[in-house]
């Protein structure tokens, strides 16, 4: 498996470089929101830029782990690597490790950037620690679901199929927020963000640690059912490879 990780790595050589490019002047937006007058209340401006960086990076990390799979989508490969010792459940094992590094550094990166920029703002800056693993935990559950899709059905096929369970996620959340029950959210937008906001806060938060461990205790073996799931899968999609 180190070696698939290794073949994997100088792989995507190629890719990773576009997306530090794409991630690094995103990633000075934490700095962006405590520009501006000392006499001015700053921390909610500073919040929504931080929180558009770190949406922002997250979102670029996952473009390049939906990549990660393309490489290696060939049928004389697949055949290959599943006569080795390791066989199909090294291969996509290696593939979810990866996928996995990829979203452990996005934190790791974020919290990093957020914290010299509360350092050189002299505490102007807030801590983001809840959002960043919060999107984590969401990112785990994203691949959970897509990455059989695209074991099963090759990652040109079952990125349509994930777009398409994602589009209509995204008009069932609409469609709840049109009709649905707001309270929680203050039957408001700035309620609404004022949610958002006591997620950043973690550290202050006891109801939010809660959730957030909750939610790693129900992602995590999600991610590993998913991984049981690619390796029963792994040779019925090497078919519907076109090469």
């Amino acid at each position: 498996m180190y070696g698939l990780l290794y073949k994997d790595t100088i792989i995507m050589r190629k890719s990773l470089l576009p997306t530090l490019v794409g991630i690094l002047p995103v990633q000075f937006m934490h700095f962006v929101g405590v520009l501006g007058e000392p006499d001015v209340e700053i921390s909610n401006i500073y919040k929504m830029m931080s929180l558009f960086s770190i949406i922002c990076t997250f979102y670029i990390i996952g473009m390049f782990q939906q990549g990660v799979f393309e490489p290696d989508e060939r049928k004389k490969w697949a055949y290959y690597v599943t006569a080795t010792e390791g066989g199909a459940k090294a291969q996509v094992g290696e593939k979810y490790i990866l996928v996995y590094l990829a979203s452990m550094s996005t934190v790791i990166l974020c919290n990093c950037m957020n914290s010299i920029a509360i350092d050189v703002t002299g505490d102007k800056a807030v801590p983001m620690m809840g959002i960043t693993f919060a999107l984590f935990f969401v990112q785990m559950f994203l691949r959970a679901i897509d990455i059989p899709f695209m074991i099963a059905f090759g990652s040109k096929k079952g990125n349509l199929l994930h777009g398409a369970i994602l589009v209509a996620g995204l008009f069932l959340l609409a469609a709840y927020l049109l009709f649905g029950d707001l309270s929680f959210f203050g039957n408001s937008m700035d309620g609404f963000w004022d949610r958002v906001f006591e997620l950043m806060e973690v550290g202050n938060n006891v109801k939010v640690m809660i959730v957030l461990l909750s939610a790693a205790l129900a992602v995590m073996p999600l991610y590993y059912l998913s991984y049981r799931l690619s390796c029963k899968l792994y040779l019925k999609g090497v078919d519907g490879y076109d090469k």
